[in-house]
């Protein structure tokens, strides 16, 4: 809407992404490189209550749908472990990253920041998955995933661009480095 317009303005007159500041046809390019980069950054400020509808409507279609939910207790259930492993994986992920990152004051190199940039995605994809396996829904664990990485996407584009605004180089050469979500090695070297 108009306030969105008005943001994209501001951007492209401050020389955002694609920001030129001149006359002519450059203002269409840079007006809507500012809506695209407006829009993205309004996802990624959505994406905990994207999250959380998604898996409300799976849940809540699940019990419509009466699929009952893998037993945790059954010790023979394999999908049970399955699901419940990859939840305290990604919790544990979660928590060790939560616990590390120095948020808005230095770009973080440690514990599981070592490993990929974005552990708490990795971690809530995790947690994702083996809740979909869990409730007996391991079929739409494509569907659920495929929909969240792309909002994940989203997040982190807009997250990388601040960060490389923020710390420059330090977070140019730790990109460099270190893969965004799939680990090249299993230790912090630490």
């Amino acid at each position: 809407g108009a306030r969105h317009e008005r943001q994209a303005r501001v951007f492209a007159l401050e020389g955002g992404p694609g920001g030129v500041v001149d006359a002519g046809s450059s203002w269409r390019v840079t007006k809507q490189a500012g809506l695209r980069e407006v829009r993205r950054h309004a996802l990624a400020k959505r994406r905990v209550h994207i999250t959380f509808i998604v898996a409300a409507t799976l849940v809540i279609g699940s019990l419509v749908a009466g699929v009952r939910p893998h037993d945790l207790t059954n010790v023979y259930d394999v999908q049970s472990w399955a699901g419940g492993m990859l939840v305290i994986a990604g919790l544990a992920i979660r928590s060790w990253a939560a616990g590390t990152l120095h948020k808005h004051t230095e770009v973080t190199t440690v514990g599981p920041y070592a490993l990929v940039r974005h552990p708490l995605y990795v971690g809530s994809m995790l947690m994702i998955v083996g809740f979909c396996i869990l409730i007996g829904q391991g079929g739409f664990v494509w569907l659920i995933a495929g929909t969240l990485s792309l909002l994940f996407l989203a997040a982190v584009s807009h997250e990388e661009r601040a960060l490389a605004e923020q710390f420059d180089a330090a977070w140019t050469n730790y990109a460099a480095a270190t893969p965004r979500f799939i680990p090249r090695r299993l230790t912090t070297g630490a």
